[in-house]
C-alpha cells in the first residue's frame, strides 16, 4: 500500500529536524536580563534572531538554553556577545549647593546609564535629584540626565519633576543650573 504524504507534513518534519538546543554560557549579564534584552520593543524592534523557536534562562547556571536553526543559535550568540559585557562602573561626586550653603556633598557609585537617587529633606517632606550618567562610546565624554523631585508641602501627594541633561568630560566637573540651587557633578571610572 502506498501512502502519500502531504507537503505541509514534509516541511513541518524537517523544520523539526534542523532545530537542536545549545546552551550558551554568559559570563557578565544574568540570563533574566538577556533575555529581557532581547525581547525589548520600543523604541528598538526585538533583537531575537528569526528561526529562534525557544529560549529559557538558567539563572542557576548562568547559562541560556536555545532552541532554533543553527543559524539562528549562531545569530543569538552574535548578539549576546554584544549583551554580555563587563558593566562600567562610575564614581559620582554630587555637590548641591542652595542659598550658597551645601546642602550635599557626597559621592556614590552607579552603573552606566542606571540612576543614583539622593533624597533631601525628612520622610514625607523629601525632595530627590535622580542623576543617571550615561558614558558615551569614546570612554571620554559622559551626559548626565538629572531629574529634580519637589514635593508641594501643601499637597504632599503631588510632586514636580523637572528634567535636565548636561554633557561634560569624564574627570571634569559639570555645572547644573536648577530652579532652587546649583548642582556640580564629576563622573569618573571606577578602576576595573
Amino acid at each position: 500500500m502506498l501512502f502519500i504524504t502531504p507537503p505541509a507534513l514534509v516541511l513541518f518534519t524537517q523544520a523539526q529536524e534542523r532545530t537542536s538546543l545549545t546552551k550558551i554560557g554568559l559570563r557578565y549579564i544574568s540570563p533574566s536580563e538577556a533575555i529581557k534584552q532581547l525581547e525589548r520593543k520600543a523604541p528598538l524592534k526585538s533583537l531575537r534572531p528569526m528561526g529562534l523557536e525557544n529560549l529559557f534562562a538558567s539563572d542557576a547556571d548562568n547559562t541560556l538554553i536555545a532552541q532554533g536553526t543553527a543559524e539562528a543559535v549562531a545569530a543569538l550568540k552574535v548578539i549576546l556577545r554584544s549583551l554580555d559585557v563587563k558593566p562600567v562602573v562610575l564614581e559620582l561626586k554630587v555637590q548641591f549647593v542652595q542659598q550658597g550653603e551645601n546642602v550635599i556633598y557626597l559621592r556614590l557609585r552607579t552603573r552606566n546609564a542606571q540612576k543614583g537617587t539622593v533624597t533631601l529633606g525628612e520622610e514625607g517632606l523629601a525632595t530627590s535629584l535622580v542623576i543617571v550618567p550615561h558614558l558615551d562610546d569614546n570612554g571620554k565624554s559622559v551626559s548626565f540626565e538629572v531629574i529634580r523631585e519637589i514635593s508641594d508641602p501643601q499637597n504632599l501627594s503631588t510632586t514636580k519633576k523637572t528634567r535636565f541633561t548636561q554633557a561634560g568630560t569624564l574627570g571634569r566637573e559639570v555645572r547644573i543650573a536648577l530652579p532652587d540651587g546649583l548642582l556640580f557633578l564629576t563622573a569618573t571610572l571606577v578602576e576595573k
